[in-house]
């Protein structure tokens, strides 16, 4: 079987080897067009006897030139299967015979080399090219190569008219950094040992806990109470609380929705006279943290909604925003005051704006920022961030990390909100029906020099945390007998 040329070069002028055509140009005529030009193919076959065309098509009368010389008079049983195929040139079963084709061998300082072979019907593709250049593939790997190929019209010693293809291959290899390297003895890979994990917890341990918006709506009848907040993921915090033992509690804030203290949004008559069972529900929340963890220092950060009451005093009430109880350094309606927090050993942290670090290296904050986009958030916080950030405020689980290259060498900072503890169903006021927000719980790790960020994602209730399942339970009704008001699962 002749050499083919690549695919392409049969068919990329709209002439396809299987062209009716072509082919009955080729098995009528094929006999009479060795030796001629394309030209000259084009005049022998016009006028165009294979349709209504007056001329033979360039593109037919080329590779008619192209089958005659290389494949021969007519269409072979078979074509074109097996004859040409994407990719390089194939190569004769049958190698032409005579002298060694001459390959050109040239190194380069960084340690490549390159190899070119040009003949007649010699070296036609790579494998040709790697076997009389005698390359050791072990030692060297080809990091690119080329196959020309072009024909030249030429006339034997008797005269004939002859057209002769001509070959050019060029490789450049590099050695191979793997080789093998005379003197070295072969690694031996040996069986390893099972890696034995080294249990060790961190110094000390944070559980942030993010908005809840702890409130109510009453029933229609006035008679029931139904949660703002979402009782299962809040009991999924306490009892996530209860296995960590962890050396910190912080409330990021909006631990208290507020509605009727609203001086933005509308205060819908069902949200009237929420507030005290509020404060006794999230009293009795914290408090079971309290019990579950007693080793813990806790602390509660003022969020936008803590600061509504402070803020409804000033614009409607002035005169009672500064008022102070007897014998009490405090405002008479201080939230940790009508919390009750200092009973619970709680330090709160105001005003709203105001952040701490924790061990000096992470800061927390309520957060001001709102982007309309999931992951937003953490971007536009941590482009202004010089220390890890966790906030909250969003309701969004996300989170964002990026790399600061200082004097003292490069350190990773994070920015990341663990979402929130709210109904996430539209029940919440002031937002749409369907508000994209996430339920989750952080914990943060101290080991000595780097905090850890992990998250905790609750989802319907449920979250898992080292392999455990945790499933929050709707404990409305139970909670309600303990602090005297009539509560009732959400609807």
């Amino acid at each position: 079987m002749p050499n083919m040329v690549e695919w392409y070069k049969i068919s990329r002028d709209l002439c396809g080897p299987t062209r009716p055509d072509f082919l009955a140009a080729w098995r009528d005529h094929g006999a009479d067009l060795s030796g001629l030009t394309a030209f000259q193919i084009r005049e022998r076959l016009s006028p165009y006897p294979y349709s209504d065309r007056e001329t033979c098509p360039a593109s037919v009368a080329k590779h008619l030139r192209w089958a005659v010389a290389n494949v021969g008079p007519t269409p072979p049983e078979g074509w074109p299967e097996g004859y040409a195929k994407r990719g390089n040139a194939a190569a004769d079963p049958e190698r032409p015979t005579g002298p060694a084709p001459k390959v050109e061998k040239v190194a380069h300082p960084d340690g490549s080399m390159t190899v070119n072979a040009k003949g007649q019907h010699l070296i036609q593709n790579i494998d040709q090219l790697i076997e009389y250049a005698e390359i050791d593939l072990g030692t060297w790997r080809i990091e690119r190569h080329k196959v020309n190929t072009w024909t030249t019209p030429l006339k034997s010693n008797d005269g004939t008219p002859q057209v002769v293809r001509n070959w050019q291959v060029s490789a450049t290899l590099v050695r191979r950094l793997d080789a093998p390297v005379a003197g070295r003895a072969p690694v031996v890979v040996g069986t390893p040992s099972p890696r034995v994990a080294k249990p060790w917890r961190p110094q000390e341990c944070a559980v942030i806990v993010p908005d809840s918006q702890h409130g109510y709506y009453w029933s229609e009848d006035r008679q029931r109470l139904n949660p703002l907040h979402d009782e299962r993921a809040c009991d999924v915090v306490s009892q996530l609380i209860a296995m960590v033992q962890p050396e910190h509690v912080v409330y990021l804030g909006d631990m208290m929705d507020l509605a009727e203290w609203s001086t933005r949004f509308p205060r819908p008559a069902e949200h009237r006279d929420t507030t005290q069972p509020t404060l006794h529900r999230l009293h009795h929340w914290i408090a079971e943290h309290r019990a579950s963890s007693p080793g813990s220092a806790f602390r509660y950060m003022e969020g936008n909604h803590e600061a509504r009451v402070n803020r409804a005093l000033v614009e409607t009430m002035t005169h009672a925003a500064g008022i102070r109880a007897v014998n009490d350094d405090r405002k008479a309606l201080d939230v940790a005051r009508l919390l009750d927090l200092d009973s619970l050993d709680v330090e709160y942290l105001g005003p709203y704006g105001a952040d701490f670090y924790l061990w000096d290296t992470l800061r927390i904050t309520h957060g001001e920022k709102v982007r309309s986009k999931g992951g937003a958030t953490a971007v536009a916080v941590l482009k202004e961030a010089t220390h890890s950030t966790v906030y909250g405020h969003v309701h969004r689980v996300e989170t964002a990390s990026r790399t600061i290259h200082g004097p003292n060498g490069q350190r990773v900072i994070t920015a990341a909100s663990p979402g929130c503890l709210c109904r996430v169903d539209g029940a919440v006021p002031g937002v749409s029906a369907r508000p994209d927000w996430q339920q989750g719980v952080m914990l943060a790790w101290w080991d000595g020099e780097h905090a850890h960020i992990e998250m905790v994602q609750i989802i319907e209730g449920r979250a898992v945390w080292r392999g455990d399942l945790i499933e929050g339970e709707d404990r409305s009704a139970e909670v309600g007998k303990a602090i005297g008001w009539p509560m009732i699962a959400p609807v």
